[in-house]
């Protein structure tokens, strides 16, 4: 087999099927790399694992770059990574898809979105007591409007 398809098709399964975030693929990635395949030693694992930890980005991402990259140049490097990510990126896109059907379910939509707690509630302004008054008389007001039937409004306005 190809070693670019080979590189991909062995990062995108360690993508796909991984859960847990990049400690968890570790395992997987040396699985795979070091005693399956022998594209690296367990040595270089264990380097790349610590310099990973040290660099910004996420470990599985750096692992899979310097596999890649052992195995094929910059060019495999480019490939593992693209293998890891993907599965990942596909996954995400196909969720926000159908995000809008899935939170129009009751249940979903009360465990999705958030309460307000009292405290980050905004205070009501404080106003006068006349304006107060004012305020709740054209509530008052508006609701009577909208509780009129609509012929009883015509015959008002004659």
């Amino acid at each position: 087999m190809n070693i670019l398809l080979d590189l991909f098709l062995t990062f995108a399964k360690i993508g796909l099927f991984t859960f847990g975030g990049g400690y968890a693929m570790i395992s997987m990635i040396e699985n795979n790399c070091v005693e399956r395949k022998q594209w690296i030693t367990h040595d270089e694992m264990m380097n790349v694992t610590v310099i990973a930890e040290s660099t910004p980005g996420p470990i599985a991402i750096n692992c899979a770059t310097f596999t890649g990259y052992k195995k094929a140049g910059f060019i495999g490097a480019l490939v593992a990574t693209l293998g890891i990510v993907v599965p990942s990126f596909i996954v995400i896109y196909l969720i926000s898809m159908f995000l809008d059907n899935f939170l129009e379910l009751t249940v979903i939509a009360k465990v999705l979105t958030p309460e307000q707690s009292e405290v980050q509630k905004k205070p009501e302004p404080k106003h006068s007591p006349s304006e107060q008054i004012k305020f709740y008389q054209e509530q008052e007001k508006q609701k009577q409007e909208q509780k009129t039937p609509q012929h009883k409004k015509q015959n008002m306005e004659l």
